[in-house]
């Protein structure tokens, strides 16, 4: 089922959410800084109720090794 929308209809869709963005940023800019302490210690609350953990140095290590990998051979390939 596909919808289809009038160029009107787009437009008018395309402007409630740039109105609704315009209102999200301006509820941010308004938001004490308290308040979004309070958010982000929630956020970091609800990854450890998850186990949502920060990775451990070992996994770190792995990762900048495979992204060396990736960047000697992506570099090497372009060599002409």
């Amino acid at each position: 089922m596909t919808l289809k929308l009038t160029k009107e209809e787009a437009l008018e869709f395309k402007e409630r959410w740039r109105l609704a963005n315009q209102r999200i940023n301006q509820e941010l800019v308004n938001t004490p800084p308290e308040v979004k302490l309070k958010q982000l210690a929630a956020l970091f609350g609800a990854a450890a109720t998850f186990g949502w953990t920060l990775p451990r140095a070992s996994e770190d290590d792995q990762t900048w090794q495979r992204w060396k990998i990736i960047r000697e051979s992506y570099a090497g390939s372009n060599k002409s």
